[in-house]
């Protein structure tokens, strides 16, 4: 699948999701969690609503999972722990759902300071890409290089 561009972020857990990791991830034993923010430039502006728009969030999300499958059996190949939140539902790949739901647009504001706009979601107001943006969280428990 064809990705324009993509951005590849690795941080320290929101408060959010630190205080409420047993909601999100029920099955997650790791006391220590990383997150890696990937950041896709989509074809078209996302915001607002349009088919073209929800095509292209479609085709977006495939290649965010495509590229999460990977990168979480490649973290579990080192021993670590992986999943990641399906940006359509918010639950995880491959711990049982949680009582809560993950939230991308909101860790992505949380940690990286983007402003979000409303409309049929809410969308991340990028700095170069405007609302031409896909968010995908992925969560692992190996240390990671910070930004």
């Amino acid at each position: 699948m064809e990705i324009l561009f993509m951005e590849i972020l690795c941080y320290p857990p929101t408060p959010f999701l630190k205080a409420n990791l047993p909601l999100l991830l029920p099955d997650w034993s790791a006391e220590e969690v990383w997150v890696i923010i990937t950041l896709q430039q989509a074809n078209c502006d996302l915001l607002p609503s349009t088919p073209e728009s929800e095509q292209e969030k479609q085709r977006l999300r495939s290649c965010f999972i495509e590229l999460a499958l990977k990168l979480v059996q490649q973290i579990k190949d080192q021993g670590g722990e992986a999943d990641f939140f399906d940006p359509k539902t918010g639950y995880p790949r491959f711990s049982s759902p949680g009582s809560l739901t993950h939230d991308d647009v909101a860790t992505v504001q949380t940690i990286l300071g983007y402003s979000t706009i409303a409309g049929n979601c809410r969308a991340i107001i990028h700095p170069q890409w405007g609302t031409a943006v896909y968010p995908g969280i992925i969560v692992t428990s190996l240390p990671v290089e910070e930004g």
